[in-house]
């Protein structure tokens, strides 16, 4: 999943468990990160699918997948201590990537894309199942897109048609949980949001790195 990732311009930010959670855009933009993440997201079905293959006669049944794609606003800097120091990104647009990942299993899904990303990649939704959800920790409701298979129809024809150098190649296998992709953008007011982020303990080491 790590290769899949960073071969879609992707950073592995940490693993969670069975989890992973990845950021796009660092340094970029974030309709370029919003794309990557999908990208992502066919490449991770691709890997998974293989996995599957070569654990068939070990475990008896399929691994499954579940990806959660949110963008937007995010303080991206170091955080840690010694050799356990790294590139992360805190705030509430990685909390509601958490939350988009984990609609995955009541929506029966593999992925879920939040309208934010959707229309920063540039992704139609002709055909494709909306939802309207609320989230933990935030009064208004967030739409989503829900897509049952990452390889399934809607989301191969519409990926590999509208994103350039995703070769519209889709594996079938089925979803379960995964990772939490996080497209970032620019913080509009630096100052502000430093100040409104979560107390973290220990205290983070921060270097603020452009994402524009």
């Amino acid at each position: 999943m790590g290769r899949a990732i960073e071969a879609a311009g992707g950073h592995v930010d940490k693993f969670i468990g069975d989890g992973v959670m990845a950021l796009f855009g660092v340094g970029g933009n974030v309709a370029d990160g919003a794309r990557q993440a999908l990208d992502a997201a066919r490449r991770m079905d691709l890997a998974l699918a293989e996995l599957n293959e070569s654990l068939s006669t070990e475990i008896g049944q399929r691994l499954r997948i579940g990806i959660g794609i949110h963008a937007g606003p995010a303080i991206v800097g170091e955080m840690g201590y010694g050799r356990a120091t790294g590139l992360t990104a805190i705030g509430d647009t990685v909390n509601v990537a958490s939350r988009i990942e984990a609609l995955c299993k009541p929506y029966g899904a593999e992925l879920v894309v939040s309208d934010s990303a959707a229309e920063a990649a540039g992704l139609g939704r002709d055909g494709i199942r909306l939802e309207s959800t609320a989230i933990r920790g935030r009064a208004s409701m967030i739409d989503v897109l829900v897509f049952p298979r990452v390889g399934g129809p809607a989301s191969a024809g519409l990926i590999a048609h509208q994103f350039q150098g995703l070769d519209g190649h889709f594996s079938r296998s089925r979803g379960r949980r995964g990772t939490a992709c996080v497209p970032v953008a620019p913080c509009p007011e630096p100052a502000a949001c430093f100040a409104t982020a979560p107390p973290l303990s220990p205290a983070p080491r921060l270097r603020p790195v452009p994402v524009v």
